[in-house]
Formats: C-alpha cells, sequence, structure tokens
C-alpha cells in the first residue's frame, strides 16, 4: 500500500527509507591546494587562518572549499552552497591525490 508518495509497511519503508538516504556519488574531476593563510596573515577579525581546497567536478563545474577558524577557534567550511555530502567527497578525493608521509 501507498500512502502519499512513501510505501507503508514495514519492510517496504525500511527498503524505501534506505533508498532515499543514500548519498549521490559525484565525479570528482580533480582537486588541489589552494590559498592558504595564518593568524598574521589573514589580518582579518573574522578568521585566525585557513586553507583553500580548489575541485572540478563534472556535470557540476568548480569551485572551492574554504577553511578557516573563526574568532572564537571552531573551524568553519564556506562550502558555496554544496551539500555535506559532495564536501565530504572532496576532501576523500583531496587526500587520495595528498602523498602522506609517516615519518
Amino acid at each position: 500500500m501507498v500512502v502519499g508518495s512513501i510505501p507503508t509497511g514495514p519492510t517496504t519503508r525500511k527498503l524505501y527509507m534506505k533508498e532515499k538516504t543514500k548519498a549521490k556519488v559525484y565525479n570528482i574531476l580533480s582537486t588541489s591546494l589552494g590559498n592558504t593563510w595564518s593568524e598574521k596573515e589573514a589580518n582579518l577579525k573574522y578568521n585566525k587562518g585557513g586553507f583553500i581546497i580548489r575541485w572540478v567536478c563534472k556535470d557540476i563545474g568548480f569551485g572551492e572549499l574554504t577553511f578557516y577558524k573563526n574568532p572564537k577557534g571552531k573551524l568553519v567550511c564556506e562550502t558555496e552552497c554544496m551539500s555535506e555530502s559532495f564536501v565530504r567527497q572532496v576532501m576523500e578525493h583531496f587526500l587520495k591525490s595528498t602523498k602522506l608521509l609517516d615519518k
């Protein structure tokens, strides 16, 4: 049975909700480190240093994620209106393209 657009019944509803909550997979083509700045270099009242990750994604275009510490010391990410799922996938791509040193 369907009520509105959501199926009813325990098994059917559970499967429907699982499908509904799956994160979209984006085709991230490239990521790179953009600008970085220290607290001294920032010379701004609203942030205490940070960095930018540039990204290119098929079917979306390009953009930046800007990370910085706000005056209270909390890390903030300006996403240019992209979802948390998209940000996570950009970060994962960035990490995979980074040479890790374990000294």
